[in-house]
């Protein structure tokens, strides 16, 4: 077998119901893990994995991934699972639990509309990730939320965010233009470590007071103003 669809009317997926689907390329599931609450709800669980972060008998084929009723996500639901290259989970998606996603390799991740909360790393060290876009209905994006994706080259920031959280941008090496959006009041202390080449474009007119950052952050402009390692210049 290659395809499976698990429809929306199973509530529970017993521990390694799938262990020796080997041939799978391709999974519809309606939650992830054990069943939609309670304990259990990592990916390795239906293939007989009793605890998170580990691949073991998960099939090295099963690339495409589709989740069809879950509206959370919890922790290290799919933390170290590096063959998925295709992840879709529904639009309804309102919480996104700290490290859901870490170190996951897929390139592309629609992020829902409904989503509210990003939790603390839950989208760290995917290599593969190459741009974002965030909804607006995000009011809530965790510390280092996007660590060390190496590979993301653009992200939109919505409206809808306040405060950008200790290092949710650091190390991001290939990221060359962020736009902030005036909504936002507090920056944390390396929010965008470790960018070497990195221009943030803002609209405010002056450097806001609960703006932090380390040295390392090297350019924010709106045409008006300029800061350089922190410390504000007229722009030339």
């Amino acid at each position: 077998i290659t395809t499976l669809e698990v429809p929306n009317s199973v509530t529970s997926i017993g521990l390694g119901a799938f262990q020796n689907c080997s041939s799978l390329l391709e999974l519809s599931i309606p939650f992830v893990g054990k069943a939609e609450t309670g304990d259990n709800r990592h990916y390795g669980y239906i293939f007989g994995n009793q605890y998170a972060q580990t691949m073991g008998n998960i099939p090295i084929h099963l690339t495409k991934v589709t989740v069809t009723r879950s509206t959370d996500f919890t922790y290290r639901t799919f933390s170290d699972i590096t063959n998925i290259l295709e992840l879709n989970i529904p639009d309804t998606t309102t919480y996104i639990d700290d490290y859901a996603f870490f170190n996951t390799r897929f390139p592309n991740f629609t992020f829902p509309s409904h989503l509210v909360h990003i939790g603390s790393l839950a989208f760290s060290s995917n290599a593969n990730l190459r741009s974002i876009s965030l909804p607006e209905s995000l009011t809530q994006l965790g510390n280092s939320a996007f660590y060390a994706c190496r590979g993301l080259v653009h992200v939109d920031i919505p409206s809808s965010i306040t405060n950008i959280g200790l290092g949710v941008f650091g190390s991001c090496d290939a990221l060359r233009k962020i736009v902030i959006p005036n909504t936002v009041t507090t920056i944390n202390l390396n929010a965008f470590m470790n960018l070497s080449n990195v221009t943030i474009f803002t609209y405010f007119n002056s450097k806001p007071a609960g703006w932090a950052y380390s040295q390392e952050f090297v350019v924010y402009y709106n045409g008006t103003w300029f800061l350089n390692n922190g410390e504000p210049e007229p722009y030339i």
